[in-house]
């Protein structure tokens, strides 16, 4: 990447702000970015997705006897991806650590990928079936 000095006033500071190429990510673009396969299974999908990327916080409390965790605020982040014409996956690349991947498509949403613990600079590959669906709240309670 493109690395300048962050403050060209002061010639110690070695600190300096990178613009990366595609693809690679760090304070010196020396991170890959997690690259996911999506194999799309399911054939009258629209020709575009949104993908709601989901990093899960979660914080010991201050007064460690306490044996519960407590949850912080979780992260979402979405991404909009065209699906291509000749071809049955979508490829994402993303910088940002998450746990969880919902693809929305069509006011539906899917569940495509939960990892526990967050690995960087990993290829990911999964599927989007109609079993990952997600039901409306108001689908599985039967209201109209």
């Amino acid at each position: 990447g493109t690395c300048i000095p962050r403050d060209l006033r002061i010639p110690v500071d070695d600190k300096t702000t990178c613009s990366c190429p595609d693809k690679f990510h760090g304070d010196e673009c020396e991170l890959n970015e997690t690259r996911i396969d999506l194999l799309m299974e399911m054939p009258a999908m629209k020709d575009s997705l949104l993908i709601h990327f989901i990093r899960v916080n979660s914080h010991m409390p201050a007064l460690q006897y306490i044996p519960s965790e407590q949850w912080g605020p979780h992260e979402r982040v979405t991404t909009f991806k065209r699906i291509p014409f000749d071809s049955d996956v979508v490829t994402i690349y993303w910088p940002n650590p998450f746990h969880l991947i919902f693809v929305e498509n069509d006011d539906q949403m899917y569940l495509v990928l939960i990892q526990l613990k967050y690995t960087t600079s990993t290829h990911l590959f999964t599927k989007l079936e109609q079993k990952q669906r997600c039901p409306p709240i108001q689908e599985l309670l039967n209201n109209d």
